[in-house]
């Protein structure tokens, strides 16, 4: 009996050891999940990408690459770092895709259009269109911070001038890329216990162990390390250390807030949202409870404090008057989770369709 006990409990261990164990992302809600893949997936192409063009700046300084190669085109055939962007590229892609699968709509969670004039063409299907709208922000982010920073160096440098644009570009990518990965790990903690924390801002309730503070501490160090007539005679956006070090910050912290919104909230979650079909008069203009009319639309994003109204294809008869800063976008279709495939939208009213404030 002892021994048959014995076997028993073996086999039941036996098969308990066979059954994995929960991973942490399980638990995990499933939008949650995916745009913290998201966030993972940029900020990995964001280092990269910064990496790769100070590291072309590098080799061309030294003689090593061409001075025709357009360090700042990514697309250029000869850019040297072309590979190691183009898998950081495919890691954000396949991050996505395996991780926003029980994801709700990207429309829902948000991403109804892709922002700034570099990415606006990236229409909002699913959610490999969002990875590739977020690859295009992250790259452009990534390249203007470089531009500035680096401005088009001297061909040949002088000993000094090398030392210090390396400086440069070490700096800049430390602290850019520390303070996207602690906004994303504090958004991240956010989104499971919502304290009310604002991520965006970085300060002892965000970064408790004063991480980024480090990062910036360290790329001022790497600046003072500059000599200061070497450094004049670079094209940056700083003629002094102390200016230098000034501007690197700006585009560090500016940049990564940039993305940051276009990660946690983007455009769909600040607009309002009008549809003539499923819309009603007392709509409160989210994506589940449009507004039936442009002018009401206009109103509630006024007195929101919103940018965007985003207006289901359809006919819309009423006079609209315009209101500074609220841009009108119309092309949507409710009936396709709010994607952008430019349905029609028609606006008649009479005399006047629209009237804007006077300038």
């Amino acid at each position: 009996m002892i021994k048959r006990l014995t076997m028993l409990l073996a086999a039941a261990a036996l098969s308990l050891a066979l059954v994995p164990p929960p991973t942490a992302d399980a638990a995990l809600d499933p939008n949650v999940k995916c745009r913290t893949k998201i966030g993972t997936g940029t900020r990995k192409l964001v280092d990269k990408v910064l990496k790769e063009k100070a590291k072309c700046f590098t080799k061309q300084m030294a003689g090593l690459i061409p001075g025709t190669v357009d360090c700042n085109d990514l697309e250029d055939p000869a850019f040297p770092g072309a590979v190691k962007i183009d898998k950081a590229r495919s890691t954000l892609l396949n991050l996505t895709q395996r991780s926003c699968a029980g994801a709700d709509t990207p429309q829902t969670n948000g991403y109804v259009i892709c922002p700034t004039v570099e990415c606006g063409g990236i229409a909002i299907t699913g959610y490999e269109s969002v990875a590739s709208c977020m690859q295009c922000l992250a790259e452009a982010w990534s390249c203007d911070a470089i531009e500035q920073a680096y401005g088009t160096p001297p061909a040949p440098p002088d000993a000094n001038q090398f030392k210090c644009q390396n400086f440069i570009g070490k700096g800049l990518r430390k602290h850019m890329v520390a303070r996207i990965k602690q906004q994303q790990k504090c958004q991240f903690e956010e989104d499971q216990n919502n304290t009310g924390r604002n991520c965006a801002v970085i300060d002892l309730d965000t970064d408790p162990k004063g991480k980024v503070d480090k990062a910036l501490v360290k790329m001022r160090t790497l600046v003072n390390r500059c000599d200061e007539t070497a450094l004049a005679a670079l094209d940056s956006c700083g003629d002094t250390i102390n200016d230098e070090k000034v501007c690197l910050e700006a585009l560090a912290v500016g940049h990564a807030d940039d993305l940051f919104g276009d990660l946690y909230t983007p455009a769909g979650t600040n607009a309002i949202f009008v549809s003539d079909q499923q819309g009603s008069p007392g709509g409160t203009g989210t994506i589940d409870d449009p507004v039936d009319t442009i002018g009401g639309g206009l109103t509630l994003a006024d007195g929101q404090g919103l940018s965007n109204v985003f207006i289901d294809g359809g006919l819309y008869s009423e006079s609209v008057t315009l209101v500074s800063g609220i841009n009108l976008l119309g092309g949507f279709n409710s009936f396709t989770s709010w994607q952008r495939d430019g349905s029609q939208t028609s606006l008649f009213g009479g005399t006047t369709a629209a009237s804007g404030p006077a300038s």
